[in-house]
């Protein structure tokens, strides 16, 4: 599976619009959230829950696609895709795979947050 990129700043900025001073939080919500939502993930798998690794990876999608993480939101609809057809070993491959890009989009989404303080608009 060839990924697009882990993060895209003209994506987050297309979320956030106007409003920079959203960007902070939105670093902040997404550092505290996804451990836990990556976490179900991996329970869900263990248990052979479908439906529960579904509505977390689908969740994953779109706050990974808020926070500007075109990789990790691909990830995350590729292990949706993979739990709905019942293949749990490659759910596991791919959220190995997710863990290290959720780590990856956590430090350029705090970097790009640095860089573009909320009276900036560029």
């Amino acid at each position: 599976m060839a990924l697009d990129a882990t993060f895209s700043g003209d994506d987050l900025l297309a979320t956030v619009g106007p409003h920079l001073d959203m960007l902070e939080e939105l670093r902040d919500t997404f550092a505290d959230e996804y451990p836990g939502v990556l976490a179900a993930i991996r329970d869900g798998i263990a248990s052979r829950n479908g439906p529960l690794v579904a509505d977390k990876a689908h969740l994953m999608k779109n706050v990974a696609a808020m926070a500007g993480g075109p990789s990790s939101r691909q990830l995350s609809v590729a292990i949706e895709e993979a739990v709905k057809s019942g293949d749990f070993g490659r759910a596991a491959q791919l959220t190995d795979a997710l863990e290290q890009e959720l780590a990856r989009l956590q430090q350029a989404l705090a970097a790009f947050v640095e860089s573009h303080p909320a009276g900036d608009a560029g």
